[in-house]
């Protein structure tokens, strides 16, 4: 009989190949370590893991599924799940999932003093069985991303053919720089011009700054000094703006570079700080040797972000959905 158990370090491997499966569902060459799932384990967020039978010493009984919360920011709660593929008794151990999900998003959210939130979870676009279990919990589809990639020695190439021939250059303002974040004032800086980048995005939650330096950390092998910031240099000479930042996170299996997150404030549009932040940072891969660029964009944006990527040679992989479930509390 399958039973709900916390996780240990010895189901870390388990974890890992049950959610690189659910990866591999939607795209084939997907490489995954699990170094973000076992990280929020680790940071004490609620998880649990569903187990063929009881465990003894003797016996390490088999996990079959997982499923871990994690309290991302007022109004919203994420939640990462997934059941062994092709398991016979799938939606019975989807369905114990997200009853659990459920209960512990709950009880954050009446730790927070909420009266209510949404819980957030992700399908790939052919994956019905999850999509079948999640409409059986009452979640409901909410948008589409498309998962973009990019060849980092070819836009190097280009980046050094524009030194000879300036007028293949994007259009970047003179007086926009771009650095790595060095101390924890720039860290500010980078939450607070993120804020203010996705305020009027649909799924914008407000964050705190410690709130998105804890979640910040269970990024894949992330480093804060792998991380930049545009800043606008005044012609007085005063102090500069910090108008975009761009947040990484580093996927050694699969030699990927990926984007977590990148934002230019109203202040800062049309002066190129986009552009000038993929080149730092395509620079910055090449550095460490990472040879793919990744990044998610929204899909169903009336702003046509992923045409804007596609025209920066960043191209569609494949698809995955953001679910949302509504609780009252």
């Amino acid at each position: 009989m399958a039973i709900v158990d916390k996780p240990t370090p010895a189901d870390y491997p388990a974890i890992a190949v049950i959610a690189r499966d659910l990866l591999r569902a939607s795209d084939p060459s997907e490489a995954f370590d699990g170094t973000d799932l076992i990280n929020t384990i680790e940071a004490g967020h609620p998880a649990m893991v569903i187990r063929e039978h009881r465990s003894t010493e003797e016996d390490p009984a088999p996990v079959v599924a997982f499923a871990m919360v994690h309290d991302h920011a007022r109004g919203r709660i994420d939640a990462k799940w997934a059941v062994r593929r092709g398991d016979e008794f799938y939606i019975a151990h989807a369905a114990r999932c997200l009853e659990w999900v459920e209960k512990q998003a709950r009880a954050l959210g009446e730790k927070r003093g909420e009266e209510g939130f949404v819980i957030v979870t992700e399908v790939g676009p052919s994956d019905t069985i999850r999509a079948e279990a999640l409409t059986d919990a009452g979640f409901a589809k909410a948008r589409t991303w498309v998962v973009m990639d990019q060849d980092i020695p070819a836009r190097m190439r280009e980046i050094h053919d524009r030194e000879s021939d300036a007028a293949r250059a994007p259009r970047v303002a003179e007086n926009v720089r771009v650095r790595t974040l060095a101390q924890e004032e720039d860290r500010r800086a980078a939450h607070t011009a993120l804020e203010h980048a996705f305020e009027d995005h649909f799924n914008h939650f407000e964050e705190n700054f410690d709130e998105w330096c804890e979640r910040t950390n269970l990024y894949a092998h992330h480093e804060w000094d792998r991380d930049l910031l545009a800043e606008l240099v005044p012609e007085d000479g005063s102090e500069p703006v910090v108008i975009g930042t761009l947040m990484t996170s580093w996927l050694p299996e699969s030699n990927t570079a990926h984007v977590e997150y990148l934002g230019v404030t109203r202040e800062g549009r049309g002066k190129g700080a986009a552009h000038a932040l993929l080149d730092a940072f395509y620079a910055l891969a090449t550095e460490h040797g990472f040879a793919r660029g990744e990044l998610f964009v929204d899909a169903d944006s009336p702003t046509g972000a992923n045409l804007a990527y596609e025209k920066m040679h960043w191209r569609p992989d494949f698809r995955k959905e953001t679910w949302h479930k509504e609780i009252t509390l």
